[in-house]
């Protein structure tokens, strides 16, 4: 091989090298703003959640003047906001072991949390569908109030891990040298 070969394989290869640091530190940079937009729709989603319970509560305090299908129709969209966390959840989850600690605490804080509050709403919703006469009964409003103040201090946790997660510097790469 002549040495104008050996300089141009070697200039081919330097190309080479350069080119996929470059696309993986520009991946690494989308993931990490893919992330953050996650965590941040996880934290309006869990911020809207305790909206929703509050105004559920509001109707089975007032039961009297409310009908079943008004509280089945928030507790839809109570399970709707809870679902769309999930999904954020496990589209973080898939990236996991790339994500830096203080994200990957963020993830199972409200992954756990989710998992706290999902089977209550599921359990409510199924209830007032099977039995209409029990969003009537005081212990259902029991459990919307009990339910609600749960969901308040889940919101609570959330914003503290997510601005945990948002505000953590990412480690530096690790360099070639």
């Amino acid at each position: 091989m002549t040495r104008d070969a050996i300089r141009v394989f070697t200039a081919a290869a330097t190309l080479a090298l350069c080119t996929s640091t470059a696309v993986a530190n520009s991946r690494s940079a989308f993931d990490a703003q893919e992330t953050a937009r996650q965590l941040k729709e996880l934290r309006s989603n869990k911020r809207a959640l305790p909206t929703k319970l509050d105004e559920l509560s509001a109707l089975a305090r007032s039961q009297h003047l409310v009908s079943w299908q008004s509280k089945a129709v928030v507790l839809d969209a109570v399970k709707d906001l809870v679902n769309r966390s999930a999904r954020n959840v496990r589209s973080l989850e898939m990236h996991f072991g790339a994500l830096p600690a203080a994200k990957r605490a963020a993830v199972e804080g409200i992954a756990a949390e989710l998992a706290a509050i999902a089977p209550e709403v599921n359990q409510l919703l199924n209830d007032v569908r099977e039995n209409q006469l029990v969003a009537a009964q005081p212990g259902y409003g029991a459990r919307i109030i009990a339910l609600s103040n749960r969901a308040i201090e889940a919101r609570k946790t959330t914003d503290r891990l997510v601005q945990t997660a948002l505000s953590a510097r990412p480690a530096p790469a690790p360099s070639g040298d």
